[in-house]
Parts: C-alpha cells; sequence; structure tokens
C-alpha cells in the first residue's frame, strides 16, 4: 500500500490540514482498521474488505484530511466495547462516531 496515494500527504510534509489516526485492531472476527481524530471514530471497517482503499481515500478527500499511523481514545473505546461485544456484555455501544 503506498502511503501518500492512499494516506494523503506523507506526515513529514504536512501543514495545515484536519489530521486523523489510522490504526489496526484485532477482532474475534479478524482484523480490522479504525480512523479516528481525538473526539471521534470515522471508519471502522474489517482489513480485508473489498473496495478499503478506495473508501479511505474518499473519506480523506471529503474531509480534506491527513491520515497518519497512531492510536486515539476512540480507538481505545471501540476496541473495548468490541472485546465486550464479542463475549456477550454489552448491547449498547458509546464510542463517538462522527457523521
Amino acid at each position: 500500500m503506498h502511503f501518500s496515494r492512499i494516506m494523503g500527504t506523507a506526515p513529514t510534509k504536512l501543514v495545515h490540514s484536519k489530521i486523523l489516526k489510522a490504526s489496526w485492531l484485532d477482532t474475534p472476527l479478524g482484523p480490522m482498521i479504525a480512523i479516528a481524530d481525538e473526539r471521534a471514530l470515522y471508519l471502522l471497517e474489517f482489513e480485508d474488505r473489498r473496495g478499503l482503499e478506495s473508501e479511505v481515500v474518499r473519506q480523506r478527500k471529503k474531509l480534506k484530511s491527513m491520515i497518519i499511523p497512531g492510536h486515539t481514545q476512540p480507538m481505545s473505546s471501540i476496541e473495548s466495547e468490541l472485546i465486550q461485544y464479542y463475549n456477550g456484555n454489552l448491547t449498547e455501544f458509546k464510542t463517538p462516531i462522527f457523521f
């Protein structure tokens, strides 16, 4: 995966853009990619989903953002909630989602 083509400008060239972070999460159903800022989750999708690369590029352009590797509080929240959900201990997700 060519970083600048999919995620935007390389992190060393960032100037005045919205910054989102991307991280991979392990779930009982397989690895997922999460994209979020410090306040909300923007994308949560299975890593092997067909068209994921196009979706990431579309979101990046729509939001006029740069996506860099990293981890945010909403990612920690959704990761914890997914574990609780798959263990049968959660019925309502509370992680903030960007609409």
